[in-house]
């Protein structure tokens, strides 16, 4: 064990993990405070406490549904909330990233 892991087995009964362009959080002792998950990988089935809304992995038919998580931020930002012009700006800058300036052929 070393020092940040000690640090974080400190906060661990306060500690609520939601996981963004991955869905598996590899310290199985945090397992239960995994309490959401958004992503356009492959699920891994783990986490499996984690259902319904709170369990947004967008992949099908062995392939992502979006080009990028901060799509699926956005989706969420527009159902619930205003998005600035700041915010739209950041995720829009990572989507670009993540797509390859938006090319269908982009993995």
């Amino acid at each position: 064990i070393n020092e940040n892991e000690i640090n974080l087995i400190s906060l661990k009964p306060h500690l609520s993990i939601t996981l963004t362009d991955h869905n598996v959080f590899r310290h199985q002792n945090f397992d239960r405070n995994v309490i959401s998950i958004v992503d356009h990988h492959q699920d891994e089935n783990l986490h499996n406490h984690v259902k319904g809304k709170r369990r947004d992995i967008q992949f099908k038919d062995n392939r992502a549904l979006v080009g990028s998580t901060c799509t699926i931020v956005a989706e969420k930002f527009f159902e619930s909330a205003h998005l600035s012009p700041t915010v739209a700006k950041l995720l829009l800058g990572v989507i670009l990233i993540d797509t390859s300036n938006l090319d269908l052929k982009s993995d």
